[in-house]
């Protein structure tokens, strides 16, 4: 962005501002993520794609006499009320606490578009889902490797399309559900998750996906697509890890949930990454430090001599716009 700008003729100093994520997105309390999971209940436990049971083809038993996850997740509907949920149980002494073989939770959000290929996350589980099969050969390995439970928030023109292909996929370790959730929900939905997964490729190169922002407020790490910018919001290997393709998510995914029940190395590394990141929203930015209000200041005027118009960035920009703009922080303008 600052050499954006400054091909633009914007001289003087330059500070790029990087999005915050609301208060809101923070880590979910055990408590909050079983009052989730049991409301999701109705979503979890029906074939992806479907808004009702009818019409859908019960998954059937694996040859071998196995359950898969899929089987799991359909008797969900029929739990009690007060009974656990797929991720939350009781101790024997009532206390909440996690059900020791819950699934991962691996979470992703699009708007279905062409600008997010979904079917590199579909490859990616179906790699997943093999070697995890392959791995019961070996039976002392068979337990280092969660099932994934995908949840896919977000509405959009390709989304009927891939939940087609998703139900064609007959995976046993891995399975997807789509979801619509209110801003509360996804936002407890992203601190209860254990990965975040980033499809996103940006056309101009400069912007950075808002939904990475949102997942390392909720102290999220993240799966992202590698493109020329990302960088700058994950640090590849302490707060997430990137790929190029289906092959190198598959990896991905293989090694961080390697011993997800014990503890995974990797995924621990990355949490701990995540959870030292600076603990920043807008909310809390605007009553920030001085050199803060500076750069946020400096920004407002750019854009104020871009726009034209007061009345449009302060559409834009409400909490930029909290102080009045210091003259001390013009910036000489020579572009258009």
């Amino acid at each position: 962005m600052k050499a954006e700008l400054q091909r633009w003729g914007v001289k003087g100093p330059i500070h790029v501002l990087h999005d915050k994520p609301a208060a809101i997105f923070r880590p979910a309390t055990i408590s909050e993520t079983d009052k989730l999971f049991k409301a999701l209940r109705p979503v979890l436990s029906r074939p992806v794609g479907l808004d009702s049971e009818s019409g859908g083809v019960k998954p059937a038993a694996s040859p071998d006499g196995c359950t898969d996850f899929a089987i799991q997740l359909s008797k969900e509907r029929a739990a009690a009320p007060d009974c656990c949920s797929i991720v939350t149980g009781r101790d024997d002494d009532l206390i909440l606490t996690w059900q020791p073989q819950r699934p991962a939770i691996v979470v992703s959000s699009t708007s279905w578009t062409p600008d997010e290929d979904f079917s590199i996350l579909l490859e990616a589980a179906v790699g997943y889902d093999k070697a995890v099969e392959e791995s019961k050969a070996k039976s002392r390995l068979f337990g280092r490797y969660p099932p994934l439970l995908v949840l896919v928030t977000g509405k959009g023109p390709q989304k009927s399309m891939y939940e087609a292909k998703m139900r064609e996929l007959n995976l046993k370790h891995v399975a997807f559900r789509t979801l619509w959730l209110s801003f509360d929900d996804y936002a407890s939905l992203l601190g209860s998750a254990d990965l975040g997964i980033c499809l996103h490729t940006s056309s101009s190169g400069l912007d950075l996906p808002m939904k990475v922002v949102d997942m390392f407020g909720s102290q999220l790490p993240v799966a992202a697509m590698r493109y020329s910018t990302i960088h700058e919001l994950v640090d590849e290997g302490t707060t997430g890890v990137l790929f190029d393709d289906a092959k190198q998510l598959t990896g991905a995914l293989l090694e961080l949930f390697r011993d997800f029940h014990s503890g995974s190395k990797m995924l621990m590394k990355l949490q701990e990454g995540v959870a030292n990141m600076p603990n920043e929203s807008w909310e809390n930015l605007g009553n920030g430090t001085h050199s803060q209000c500076s750069i946020i200041e400096a920004t407002v005027h750019v854009m104020r001599r871009v726009s034209k118009s007061r009345s449009a960035t302060q559409a834009l920009c409400p909490v930029f716009l909290k102080a009045p703009l210091n003259s001390n922080h013009s910036l000489n303008w020579d572009g258009p």
